[in-house]
């Protein structure tokens, strides 16, 4: 396990940040990563920089594949690094490649929808080594893990349609390292 991933032990919700509220969030509690699912040309230098001051401890992880005019393509990880970001989310083996090429640390976002994708989570997975895998939806996640874990080794998010501290519970005593949410309340 890399390193950083060890902050999460004292911070296992990573707040999934939409718009400039949930930026205005972010500057007022203790994390260790934040999710940037959004971000352009013209905000992405200064939010990077407000985390930065507020929380220097904290990694943000750009969601490159929900930018506001910035390409998903290895020239829009170019421009997020030199930006600030410390790592990517994508859908997208490709791009999980080219961020690591860059330096960045990377998270691989894939939805489990049945068995069919679960497996090729896996392979993909195993395919292009991303330094974690940010899985959803959360509630599906307890039965799955064993088959992941055993699978493999990255750190596994557990996010999506989690409404409840008792949710958030299960998941971390299943293996999840952390939680990615939007919700306030979480």
């Amino acid at each position: 396990m890399k390193p950083f991933w060890r902050h999460l032990q004292s911070c296992p919700i990573i707040p999934v940040v939409w718009d400039e509220k949930g930026i205005e969030r972010v500057l007022r509690i203790p994390v260790a990563f934040v999710y940037l699912q959004y971000g352009s040309i013209f905000t992405l230098e200064e939010t990077c920089r407000r985390i930065k001051e507020s929380r220097p401890e904290a990694r943000i992880f750009f969601h490159i594949d929900l930018a506001d005019s910035i390409a998903a393509d290895e020239t829009g990880i170019r421009f997020a690094k030199a930006r600030g970001v410390d790592g990517l989310v994508t859908t997208r083996p490709t791009l999980n490649e080219a961020g690591k090429r860059y330096g960045l640390e990377t998270v691989l976002r894939a939805f489990l929808q049945d068995s069919r994708s679960l497996r090729r989570t896996i392979q993909i997975g195993l395919r292009c080594m991303p330094d974690g895998l940010d899985l959803l939806p959360g509630p599906v996640l307890p039965e799955e893990m064993g088959d992941i874990a055993k699978s493999l080794s990255q750190p596994v998010i557990g996010g999506g349609l989690l409404r409840s501290p008792e949710q958030v519970r299960v998941l971390l005593k299943a293996g999840c390292r952390a939680i990615s949410t939007s919700s306030q309340e979480l």
